[in-house]
């Protein structure tokens, strides 16, 4: 399997091409933005009645920066701690705006799942069905996979609080090495790389129309967690040296803009990837492979 994979990405790429990848980049970066800020007070809000007899809202606000912070790396963090601390200050109190954020990530999130079904069906070669019960079916789909994104938020917040108290607990009974609390952050890591794997494997699992098996989907969700993963290594290092000011809102704006671009792109290549995979067949000479594409029916 392993001289095959040059012929596996050179096919991935070549099929990638195909599908015009930066106008669907495009349409998901426009949805995703209505959607991320609303996610993430929503996500605050939900930590701060989870966690309120443990730390204060100002912390519950700062254990999502960070947990954004090592999903998309400092600068995007930094550009987004406005959004979510500034929403959860504002009107006096979390729930207000919690229910805002709440009918604002339907409307916005629901839309940005129909059209992440029509990039998938695209790389997919799929035909898009769109009849009434079918864009209900995709509208139902993407509520719940936002609501999933939401818990695997609060779930990451949640592990990173008791892996604090954790080791704190320890530390104050027996001395710890660095090594120790080295190993403890890279299980947490770890951990995290295979959520997000698993949660981009259920997407390439349920929302395209043409199905891919459950091992297929979840190999092409880690493949697409570890491109994700490099990727913001990328832009973060282009964040740095382009230096835009981050401080104003525009500046905001442009750096979460270029953010939701790249990781669309990302993510709409690792789909391809994904379906690459899944039609992968080896040429009975072993030297090359061949890459059958779904027909229309």
């Amino acid at each position: 399997m392993m001289r095959h994979i040059p012929s596996l990405i050179k096919q991935t790429v070549q099929a990638f091409g195909e599908i015009l990848p930066p106008q669907h980049a495009g349409a998901l970066a426009f949805f995703a933005l209505l959607s991320i800020t609303p996610l993430l007070v929503v996500a605050t809000g939900v930590a701060e009645t989870a966690l309120s007899n443990v730390i204060t809202t100002e912390n519950e606000a700062e254990r999502v920066v960070e947990q954004v912070e090592s999903i998309t790396g400092p600068q995007i963090a930094n550009a987004l701690r406005p959004y979510i601390t500034d929403n959860q200050t504002s009107f006096g109190g979390g729930f207000v705006p919690t229910v805002i954020s709440v009918v604002t990530l339907t409307i916005g999130a629901t839309a940005f799942f129909a059209q992440l079904q029509r990039s998938l069906n695209a790389v997919w070669r799929a035909e898009t069905d769109q009849g009434l019960v079918n864009t209900l079916q995709a509208r139902l789909i993407g509520f719940l996979l936002v609501l999933l994104i939401g818990v695997l938020l609060l779930v990451l917040v949640l592990m990173d609080v008791a892996i604090v108290g954790a080791t704190r607990l320890v530390r104050d009974l027996i001395p710890l090495p660095p090594v120790a609390i080295r190993a403890v952050r890279i299980g947490e890591g770890i951990l995290s790389f295979g959520l997000i794997g698993a949660l981009f494997g259920l997407i390439f699992r349920v929302l395209p129309d043409e199905k891919t098996a459950w091992r297929d989907a979840l190999i092409g969700g880690l493949v697409t967690a570890a491109l994700f993963g490099i990727g913001q290594a990328g832009i973060g290092v282009y964040l740095r040296l382009a230096n835009p000011a981050a401080s104003s809102v525009v500046g905001s704006a442009l750096i979460l803009l270029l953010w939701v671009y790249y990781s669309s792109l990302v993510f709409l290549f690792g789909a391809q990837f994904t379906h690459t995979f899944t039609t992968f067949q080896p040429e009975e000479t072993g030297d090359e492979a061949s890459y059958s594409r779904a027909t229309e029916s």
